[in-house]
């Protein structure tokens, strides 16, 4: 799993911590566990049904991420130049 998992940084928040609302406002958490995939720019690119079978997590995450490669827009954007 942990190979399966290297190009993402895991973070862990306490939505119920005051300091955290502002975090869990941004992204509509209005369940836990929430697990999101968020790209470089704090955009969700997917988002993970809870499961405690690491395979079924690790099958999710990797199609995510298959889908979304660094440094590229979010699906039916275009990058345009500046």
């Amino acid at each position: 799993m942990i190979q399966a998992v290297g190009q993402v940084v895991p973070l862990k928040l306490d939505v119920d911590r005051k300091e955290v609302a502002p975090i869990a406002a941004k992204y509509s958490v209005s369940a836990i566990p929430a697990l999101f995939v968020i790209d470089a720019d704090g955009k969700v690119i997917g988002t993970i049904e809870f499961t405690p079978e690491p395979a079924k997590f690790v099958s999710q995450l990797q199609r995510i991420l298959s889908k979304h490669k660094p440094g590229s827009p979010p699906a039916g954007k275009k990058l345009t130049k500046r």
